[in-house]
């Protein structure tokens, strides 16, 4: 489902489709040099759109990708075809985006240009704000995620781009900086990247209520199957007492959370008997 736009928004969606439409017809080579490698940005400025159509460069921004991809929603104001068919207009912006980044981070321009900190500073801000508002790859699905994911990632090694644009010795340097990250966190920042994690892919992370109920109740003779916990029926009555009978704790993840709680108790054991 699409979200519903303000008066405000819808006007303005509807005069960047009207400004794509006029520039398409008064510009006809401007989506052929944008094809060549010129940005948006760029081309803004060689044909001084703001100055004809007094609207702010990231205004003309959205109103170029009308005239690239033209407009097919009659609801969102005139329809006309694009220059480019869209998955035609998704490899061109995707070849933009990549280049962008090589360029800067040659130059060491843009985030590539501040220090280590100040990067890590931003990534994670813009990563928590993505997060807390559900925005990018967070307002997806599960599959969705998995879908797009896989995409990406046959599409880089086909490349070679992204990851797979880089030596192996360059991949291994990376992920031992980043299993470095991971290890001078405190074990309640990893606690809390865990949780976001397991939201993240559209998973309910276990309460203390939960785990308490299921400790106690395979210990009844009810959930009892000879020397073993039977973890269906279990899963069952999970669901029942905390999802509404909804199918959100299988079998496994019981029997996964009985597994780690006995290990978590003998740890705790072995650390009492060594004090």
């Amino acid at each position: 489902m699409k979200p519903s736009l303000s008066p405000q928004q819808y006007k303005a969606m509807q005069e960047a489709i009207s400004t794509g439409e006029k520039i398409q017809r008064t510009y006809p080579t401007l989506p052929l040099e944008w094809k060549e490698g010129r940005t948006f940005l760029e081309l803004i400025e060689q044909y001084q759109l703001t100055g004809v159509y007094k609207k702010s460069a990231a205004f003309l921004q959205r109103a170029l990708t009308y005239t690239v991809r033209g407009n097919q929603d009659a609801a969102g104001g005139i329809c006309y075809p694009g220059v480019y068919a869209p998955e035609v207009c998704d490899e061109i912006a995707r070849q933009h985006m990549s280049e962008r980044g090589t360029r800067c981070y040659i130059t060491k321009t843009g985030i590539f240009g501040l220090g280590e900190t100040q990067q890590r500073a931003i990534r994670k801000k813009g990563g928590t704000q993505s997060y807390n508002q559900r925005k990018g790859i967070h307002n997806l699905t599960s599959e969705e995620k998995r879908v797009f994911a896989t995409q990406r990632g046959y599409a880089a090694l086909r490349d070679k781009s992204g990851l797979f644009g880089h030596s192996k010795r360059e991949r291994a340097a990376w992920r031992k900086k980043g299993l470095a990250a991971i290890q001078n966190r405190s074990p309640r920042e990893r606690q809390i990247a865990a949780r976001k994690g397991i939201e993240t892919r559209g998973q309910k992370v276990w309460s203390d209520a939960e785990k308490a109920y299921v400790t106690a109740q395979a210990a009844k003779p009810k959930y009892q199957m000879g020397s073993r916990v039977n973890i269906t029926r279990l899963a069952e009555a999970v669901n029942n007492k905390f999802y509404a009978g909804k199918p959100i704790r299988t079998a496994f993840a019981i029997g996964r959370a009985l597994a780690k709680q006995r290990e978590n108790s003998r740890l705790e054991k072995l650390a009492v008997h060594e004090e």
